[in-house]
């Protein structure tokens, strides 16, 4: 069965759900990610590694049947160095390093005040707070800190349009004030302080789970099982307005799996992203994905994954803005382990770690290799 299928039967039997009892008090939402990675490129020009780790949980609760508050802390760090070897540039033979930590708390709050058939509406508001600090060290020239703190407040509208009892299709508009105060230290240090705006259009799946009937449900569903389909991804478009100007980000990501037998998992993905104001910036990302699933008890999977994927696209950073050239197309191919842990029958928390193999174009002046590691806990949302 086909993706459009799959939706226009979802879409076509809300009636049939208007029941659902999800927006209740004492239901839960669950979101966020854990991200570790480690990334390693060379080429003729350059060497480049990378390493970041990343918290941002987020849970979320009815207090009432209809008023729902979330709280969102984050966590970040990054590592790099990185070799130049670049001719005509200014910059051969030099090395920078640099390293970044970022914490934050976002926290929100919803009010439902409409329903029509399986469609929830609501509107809401977010306060968010975060402190980040960033060190530079350049061979040749001074190394500075900065940091930043950002205040952000905003309100918006959205819906939620529920494919089955626990998984729904989330569409919010909001707009956020920022305030941020950023400081240099140093001998030429400075500190700045500015306003933005910022509009937002974002699409994407949620989970809504009632955990007492997951205790008081008597039989064991069937969590894997030829047939059963995952959604996932998200589409969104954000404008900032900074000081007269605006710019435009877009990105359209949607995730699509299906078990093609009781143990295997296919998947495929597409992700194009760009920016209106730049452009230099337009990617293309298409990847494919194989598990095998191997049952652990009752609600716990492991499996082996194979995954390839392809980037295409003028990526705007400094190598390419030095030799004044289009990065070359990448091609993925990495093997993993990972599990799956089902909270009820239609939402699970999956961790996997997987190594891959990057090649660039050996068409181009800017081939390169490396090597990537990447270790992620996010939610897989089965719509049937």
């Amino acid at each position: 069965m086909n993706l459009f299928k799959t939706l226009s039967i979802a879409f076509l039997t809300f009636n049939a759900f208007s029941s659902f009892a999800q927006i209740q008090k004492g239901n839960y939402s669950l979101g966020g990610d854990i991200g570790l990675s480690g990334n390693l490129q060379r080429s003729e020009f350059y060497r480049s590694i990378d390493a970041r780790g990343s918290i941002s949980p987020l849970i979320g609760e009815f207090i009432t049947d209809k008023w729902f508050l979330s709280l969102r802390p984050m966590a970040q760090i990054v590592l790099s160095e990185n070799d130049f070897n670049v001719p005509n540039s200014g910059v051969s033979g030099r090395t920078s390093t640099g390293h970044g930590e970022n914490l934050g708390l976002d926290i929100g709050s919803r009010y439902y005040f409409a329903a029509v058939k399986n469609a929830h509406f609501f509107g809401l508001a977010n306060l968010a707070l975060s402190k980040n600090w960033n060190t530079f060290n350049n061979a040749g020239r001074p190394s500075f800190t900065y940091s930043s703190r950002l205040f952000n407040y905003g309100l918006g509208i959205g819906a939620n349009v529920f494919l089955n009892p626990e998984v729904a299709f989330e569409t919010t508009l909001s707009y956020r004030q920022n305030d941020i105060n950023t400081s240099v230290a140093g001998s030429q240090g400075f500190t700045s302080n500015s306003k933005f705006g910022i509009w937002n259009l974002n699409v994407e799946l949620n989970n809504f789970i009632d955990f007492s009937a997951r205790k008081e449900r008597k039989e064991t569903p069937q969590y894997i099982k030829k047939g059963r389909q995952i959604l996932g991804g998200q589409a969104n478009l954000t404008n900032y307005r900074f000081d007269g100007r605006s710019q435009t980000i877009f990105s359209f990501a949607p995730q699509f799996s299906q078990f093609v037998t009781n143990n295997i998992l296919l998947k495929g993905s597409f992700a194009w992203r760009g920016y209106t104001e730049d452009g230099r910036y337009n990617s293309t990302n298409a990847a494919v994905e194989a598990r095998y699933y191997v049952p652990i008890g009752k609600r716990f999977f492991i499996y082996p994954q194979f995954n390839a994927s392809f980037l295409a696209g003028d990526n705007d950073f400094f190598i390419a803005s030095t030799l004044n050239e289009t990065p070359p197309n990448t091609w993925r191919i990495g093997l993993g382990v990972g599990g799956s842990y089902f909270l009820s029958e239609n939402v699970a928390i999956d961790a996997s770690f997987f190594q891959a193999n990057m090649y660039s174009g050996k068409s181009s002046a800017r081939y390169f290799t490396g090597l990537l590691g990447v270790g992620n806990v996010g939610l897989l949302y089965f719509i049937r």
